[in-house]
């Protein structure tokens, strides 16, 4: 997950983007942590993951994670309680998995504060396929500018990829942490995922290429609109304050349901 990353620009803008002292706006103070929590609630029976960060010392490049948030998930089959597991890690005590069309109540406290959110898991979606151009015409390195894939959905909602491009090591592309697309109930749609010129993968033959579909509730997706609105609005508009909290009492982070696919292409094959 980059969403850390994101909120440290977004916060490093907001505080010396602007004078306090000519806009009445409600900011974040440079120095004051804000707590972040990610985690996903998957269809897989496993244990599931939490992790938590924190939003201080905006120009640090190093990450500070915490173990000191108390977490747990109200689910349908009962509350399932949390356990750091260290370097800012949470692991829940027993396996379970996410149902479609239920209500799932994230909970978690930090330093005395106490932070909820309600989401609903997604239906599930998967990927049928990834679509590339003939390959013999390519000159090598090709440079991607866009990547098309094939899904097949159950319901209509939304979905957010993540890709990676492997050659000697992984590299993830880098791509909106609020980049959603439309899927609609149907076995086959085509969905082209554009790159930055900049990100852009150098792809040789033999090289792999990984996707990754999650599955979004409306929940999740109006709140990435609002996020989207306010990275290329407001922002742009000089308009600077905090970004849009994703939890009660100001905590940022995005924990959701979903459902994970995952496709491994070879190029050339």
């Amino acid at each position: 997950m980059r969403f850390k990353a994101y909120i440290l620009m977004l916060l490093t803008i907001a505080v010396y983007g602007c004078k306090k002292d000519i806009l009445d706006l409600d900011l974040t103070d440079h120095q004051q942590e804000r707590i972040i929590g990610e985690g996903m609630i998957t269809q897989h029976f496993k244990k599931q993951r939490f992790f938590f960060s924190l939003s201080s010392n905006l120009g640090d490049v190093n990450q500070t994670v915490t173990n000191e948030a108390n977490l747990l998930i109200k689910t349908p089959a009962g509350i399932m309680y949390y356990t750091p597991i260290g370097g800012g890690w949470y692991e829940s005590e027993i396996e379970f998995q996410g149902q479609a069309g239920f209500n799932y109540t994230i909970q978690f406290t930090y330093e005395g504060e106490f932070h909820e959110v309600v989401t609903e898991m997604p239906e599930e979606a998967d990927i049928k396929s990834l679509i590339l151009p003939d390959t013999g015409s390519f000159s090598y390195p090709h440079f991607a500018n866009s990547i098309t894939i094939e899904m097949s959905s159950e319901a209509n909602q939304m979905v957010h990829f993540d890709i990676y491009h492997v050659n000697q090591e992984w590299q993830e592309i880098t791509l909106p942490v609020y980049q959603q697309f439309s899927l609609y109930p149907d076995t086959s749609q085509i969905i082209t995922v554009p790159f930055d010129n900049a990100t852009s993968p150098a792809i040789h033959i033999g090289d792999t290429l990984v996707v990754v579909s999650k599955t979004l509730s409306n929940d999740v997706s109006d709140y990435l609109q609002g996020l989207q609105s306010y990275v290329t609005s407001e922002v742009l508009n000089s308009q600077y304050y905090n970004p849009p909290f994703y939890y009660s009492n100001g905590a940022y982070g995005l924990g959701y349901g979903t459902f994970i696919d995952t496709i491994y292409h070879v190029v050339g094959q």
